[in-house]
């Protein structure tokens, strides 16, 4: 695959992951997110990245300390693993996470509100 910078689509198929706690100062090659947004117990993300010439691995990070505050606060990180690749064509991709690892309490009506790194606005999570 050539290096020069283009715009495509990595694949239909959205990739699944699932949110786990643990730390927040992974290393990330560099992503954009463009949205996010929580629907049930699923965040969507909508992000864009460089490479084009390998697979692209990615994990979702929640902290395990939770801000005190009614409801509580969360903070998460999506870590963008690139393997090395140094290609340079614009990539968008889908990613569904499973968010239920990060529900304040894992019962129904649990609220909690997340805070995505390189997100600007707060999400909240209803568990279901």
């Amino acid at each position: 695959m050539s290096d020069e910078i283009s715009s495509n689509s990595e694949g239909d198929k959205p990739v699944k992951i699932a949110a786990e706690i643990g730390d927040m100062n992974m290393e990330s090659a560099l992503i954009e997110i463009t949205d996010a947004r929580i629907i049930g117990n699923t965040l969507y993300l909508d992000v864009a990245y460089s490479g084009g010439c390998k697979d692209h691995e990615f994990k979702l990070i929640g902290s395990p300390m939770i801000a005190k505050s009614l409801p509580p606060i969360r903070s998460m990180k999506l870590i963008h693993f690139n393997n090395d690749d140094n290609c340079r064509a614009y990539l968008m991709r889908k990613i569904e996470v499973d968010l239920r690892e990060l529900a304040y309490q894992k019962e129904k009506g649990s609220i909690i509100y997340l805070t995505l790194d390189g997100w600007k606005e707060r999400l909240t999570y209803t568990f279901e």
